[in-house]
């Protein structure tokens, strides 16, 4: 919302100067308290804020819209019909709902103030469904009834636990006065609605009293670290998952070669060959975590602290190697903070660039 986090952590890093906490867990809440209590945005910036998860919640539907219905085009080797584009609209609108009204809602949320806020951002709503409706060529019958349902979502991704393409993540590592083992707690914010915090944890490891005894954890541009760690990109985990419709679409042309499949006996086939697959990625997953994970993990648990700091700037220096030299926005990139957190010796900066030609 406008607010730097550099300048938030420093305000709280000096209100908690007295403060010592048992568990770093009670840190990610005080510090979170702290950020309610410290009003940093007024109505109007709430208001502004409301708009712009309701403008992302459209634009994933868009781009969900167009990805399938350029797969689908692609498949068939010509555009969809306007029945199609219709059909393949409301398909996807109803099961975003569905996942928006599965989703728990803010429980700090008050409703009387979201009421007031929505009627705000509906104009702003409405202009972006109407452009949605008239790009679609949606059919004059079915334009109300989507509307409907577009607002339904532009609401609930402000009301619900539903994270905006603008959300930040903040992670909060290591010892509370009564730990003896380090935890990592990873926390989304989405800024404030209604008089709320939109925030929820996210990653969350507690090394040595959950039994992981080592975790190495990547945020944000995780791809590179992944496929180091994975001995594969997670894209390919994603285009492996496709299997599933060759194995059904093989079979189903296999066995209607001898007689037509009935209803059911299609069902079946469908049934048969999401479960082939699953058993398959699964086999597949175990592969590469006792072949690639495991032996890297169990390495990196005896690691010193300088080889560990080593490993954390070549594997982000891999990512930014990797944005530059493909056409990906490069946002990894320049110098490389490292830092060391230990039970004995605190926060230690192992490179920054604050001390590049100083020290």
């Amino acid at each position: 919302m406008d607010v730097p986090w550099a300048t938030l952590i420093n305000m709280y890093r000096s209100s908690a100067t007295k403060n010592q906490n048992r568990k770093t867990r009670e840190y990610v809440r005080d510090f979170l308290k702290f950020i309610k209590d410290t009003k940093i945005c007024n109505y109007d910036a709430e208001i502004n804020n409301a708009i712009q998860m309701a403008d992302s919640a459209l634009y994933l539907v868009r781009m969900d819209v167009h990805a399938i219905g350029l797969d689908r085009a692609r498949e068939r080797g010509k555009p969809l019909t306007r029945r199609e584009r219709n059909d393949l609209f409301e398909s996807v609108i109803y099961r975003t709902l569905q996942i928006i009204d599965e989703t728990p809602p803010f429980r700090t949320v008050d409703s009387k103030q979201l009421d007031a806020i929505f009627k705000e951002v509906l104009p702003k709503a409405n202009a972006v469904i109407d452009r949605m409706l008239d790009d679609q060529v949606i059919y004059r019958r079915d334009r109300s009834r989507f509307s409907d349902v577009l607002r339904r979502i532009s609401r609930g991704s402000i009301e619900r636990q539903i994270m905006s393409r603008g959300h930040s993540g903040v992670v909060i590592a290591g010892f509370g006065e009564q730990e003896i083992f380090p935890t990592l707690v990873e926390t989304k914010i989405d800024g404030f609605v209604a008089g709320a915090l939109r925030a929820k944890c996210g990653i969350y490891q507690d090394i040595g009293r959950d039994g992981t005894q080592v975790a190495v954890v990547p945020f944000a541009q995780q791809e590179m670290v992944r496929r180091f760690m994975e001995g594969v990109d997670p894209t390919v985990h994603e285009y492996l998952a496709s299997l599933e419709d060759l194995v059904y679409r093989f079979s189903s042309a296999a066995l209607n070669a001898r007689s037509e499949l009935t209803d059911m006996q299609e069902d079946a086939l469908k049934q048969a060959a999401k479960e082939d697959v699953g058993e398959y990625l699964e086999g597949l997953r175990t592969f590469l975590h006792d072949e690639f994970w495991g032996p890297i993990v169990r390495v990196v648990a005896h690691l010193p602290q300088e080889d560990l700091a080593t490993m954390a700037e070549s594997l982000v220096s891999l990512t930014s190697l990797k944005r530059h030299v493909s056409s990906e926005e490069e946002t990894v990139g320049g110098p490389v903070d490292v830092a060391v957190v230990s039970k004995g010796n605190g926060f230690i900066w192992v490179k920054s660039k604050s001390n590049v030609g100083g020290a």
